[in-house]
């Protein structure tokens, strides 16, 4: 009996097929984490939510500019053409629907309008949720991960009935999807 040891052969355009496979696979790779950042990389809204009168002067900023902030869901945007806007525009779509269903008022602000609400902002998208008594339940990004996708959620388990007020869930260390086109921190 004689043992054959079996010699697997390539041909050439197995290992080119490989090789391409491999490097599409890194640069998609490199380039999704291109993408990825903090929600608050420079620390705008850690600081500003660290203050004792946050929310007051969040809702005041936001009642100057004529929003109501009871029972409503407002979406924060910029029209920059940011990559990450376009990416996350049916997850925004999928809680619009939601805040509609559970009888909230939404309401669209373009930062480029207020730049004075947009010191809050640190990226975009971003939205803010408020209870029947115009009090600030969730703050921050609408998901995590690179695609923001409704499965990578936040901000749909704060949209709903409530009956007891605990303060303002404010998210600002996420890493995702994010646009940075708001002006720098000032108070």
């Amino acid at each position: 009996m004689t043992n054959k040891l079996r010699v697997l052969k390539f041909k050439p355009v197995h290992i080119f097929v490989f090789v391409w496979a491999s490097v599409l696979l890194a640069c998609i790779v490199y380039l999704s984490n291109l993408r990825m950042g903090l929600f608050d990389p420079n620390n705008q809204l850690t600081l500003l939510a660290a203050q004792s009168d946050f929310e007051d002067r969040f809702v005041m900023h936001l009642t100057q500019h004529g929003i109501n902030t009871q029972q409503s869901v407002v979406h924060f945007y910029t029209q920059n053409q940011c990559y990450c806007q376009s990416v996350a525009d049916l997850h925004i779509d999928s809680v619009v629907e939601l805040a509609q269903v559970q009888g909230y008022d939404n309401i669209q602000v373009e930062l480029d309008q207020s730049t004075n609400i947009a010191t809050f902002i640190p990226s975009t998208p971003a939205v803010a949720v408020f209870n029947q008594q115009g009090r600030l339940v969730y703050f921050g990004p609408y998901a995590t991960g690179l695609f923001c996708a409704p499965q990578q959620g936040i901000v749909e388990d704060y949209i709903g009935p409530t009956t007891e007020y605990f303060g303002p869930t404010i998210i600002t260390d996420a890493q995702g999807c994010y646009c940075y086109d708001t002006p720098p921190f000032a108070w």
